[in-house]
């Protein structure tokens, strides 16, 4: 049975369910599947309009002899399943874009498992690294000015994209038209996914939140990293795409930064929220859950039971440093396992909203209810 609230989500996110851009050449794998492409991979290295370096990953439906080897990422000994400045699959397309911006101290390719897994299912899959907010080169102390610079990566790194594609890279050109994307975003990402998604941040209301909450002696995990906000100096700074019209926000928090009640989260596009009720860093009642309650409708939450603030990425395999890399072990959840509940769920979301395929929902309606550690509340 279709998804009740199928209509309004297509409606919301500018599409027609006859879209059939990027659609699966032959095989019809279930969203949870890898697709019928296999993921190409590309490092891009630019300056953009503002005057900014920026490294950017990018993810490509393609198609790889038999036998061939996945690649390493760059920086780091990980290999996945992404092949490296491979051939594209143009013929295929043109396919639709995604966004995805990655945590506090972590990295453009943190959660390479699900980016490349998109990839497989017909879609570009762009990612920033944040200058001065990855694990090689944090500097903690200009944490503001990065806040306040995150979207604007974003942004670019989908110009670039498009740009390279109108002209005809040797990699990229012919792969993407339409200029619309999804955001995703995992932790301090996904606050930047909120904002670039429509969300208005209200920094003046985050300073007197967090002044309020430091005197009553409340611990909230943002108050305690962002220091030196100057609400005046984030005018001018572009925080919100208008062509994001479909968001995915893992592990968030920081609802307090979209002033009162976090009441400028009410106009975030077509939200699903992936949240971890063990999340020891943002909390999933202070932080999380009210992240959610604060989003307008349609809005999806799925509570990952047992999951730790990293279930949504692979930075267990990067710096295993954290308690619940160690999984069931210590009473977190397997990470392969939270892996495969965050593809199936991205990807029929992804699917349905920027693509139009009902199907996608379909199956996920069925799919989540099977799924012991997983618990799914919508508004229509």
């Amino acid at each position: 049975m279709t998804a009740a609230w199928l209509p309004t989500l297509l409606a919301c996110a500018d599409v027609s369910s006859t879209d059939t851009a990027g659609a699966s050449p032959g095989a019809d794998p279930t969203p949870v599947e890898a697709g019928p492409w296999d993921p190409g991979v590309t490092t891009l290295e630019l300056v953009d309009d503002r005057g900014k370096a920026l490294t950017i990953e990018v993810w490509y439906p393609a198609h790889v002899e038999p036998g061939a080897t996945p690649d390493e990422y760059p920086e780091i000994p990980l290999a996945l399943g992404a092949f490296r400045d491979v051939p594209a699959a143009t013929e295929d397309g043109p396919f639709r874009l995604v966004a995805f911006t990655h945590g506090h101290v972590a990295i453009r390719y943190q959660s390479a498992f699900l980016m490349e897994h998109l990839a497989s299912h017909g879609f570009v899959v762009v990612a920033p690294d944040h200058f001065h907010d990855t694990f090689l080169d944090a500097h903690e102390s200009e944490l503001w000015q990065i806040v306040l610079e995150r979207p604007g990566d974003v942004m670019s790194s989908v110009d670039a994209v498009l740009r390279l594609s109108a002209e005809g890279d040797p990699v990229l050109g012919g792969l993407v038209e339409d200029p619309s994307y999804a955001v995703l975003g995992h932790s301090l990402g996904s606050i930047t996914a909120l904002s670039l998604g429509g969300g208005v941040a209200d920094f003046g209301a985050f300073h007197e939140f967090c002044a309020q909450a430091v005197a009553a002696g409340l611990d909230y995990e943002g108050c305690g990293r962002v220091e030196g906000v100057d609400p005046d100096q984030a005018e001018g700074y572009p925080l919100v795409d208008p062509r994001a019209v479909l968001t995915v926000p893992m592990s968030p928090g920081l609802w307090y930064a979209f002033g009162p009640d976090g009441e400028g989260l009410s106009t975030v596009h077509v939200p699903l929220v992936l949240a971890g009720d063990q999340d020891e860093l943002l909390s999933y009642e202070d932080e999380q859950r009210p992240t959610w309650e604060a989003l307008g409708a349609p809005k999806a939450l799925a509570t990952v039971h047992t999951a730790g603030h990293y279930a949504f990425s692979d930075i267990c395999l990067i710096l295993p440093v954290w308690k619940e890399c160690g999984g069931e072990e210590e009473g977190f959840i397997d990470m392969e396992v939270a892996k495969e509940l965050t593809r199936g769920m991205v990807t029929a979301w992804v699917e349905a909203g920027l693509r139009g395929e009902v199907q996608a929902l379909d199956w996920l309606s069925t799919w989540r209810e099977e799924q012991p550690l997983l618990s799914w509340e919508e508004q229509p």
